[in-house]
């Protein structure tokens, strides 16, 4: 899967949900793809992201999300 397929796959909406502060999305699509059976080589790729954006949930850290959205934004 390229860059592309990633970030319309997986990685707009969580964008999306960052910009919105919408932490309780956020935390269900984490969820949803640890848990739908996202191939492991997919989540080897974006896990930078997924843990940014797990630090961002957990410590409502302004730097957290700037980070992952600074990640999200190689794959546009």
């Amino acid at each position: 899967m390229n860059n592309k397929e990633i970030y319309e796959n997986y990685l707009k909406k969580i964008k999306e949900f960052l910009e919105k502060d919408d932490f309780e999305s956020l935390d269900y699509i984490l969820e949803y793809i640890y848990t739908s059976g996202t191939p492991d080589e997919i989540l080897d790729e974006i896990d930078d992201i997924l843990q940014e954006v797990t630090l961002y949930l957990e410590f409502k850290e302004d730097d957290y999300k700037q980070t992952a959205l600074e990640f999200i934004s190689e794959y546009e």
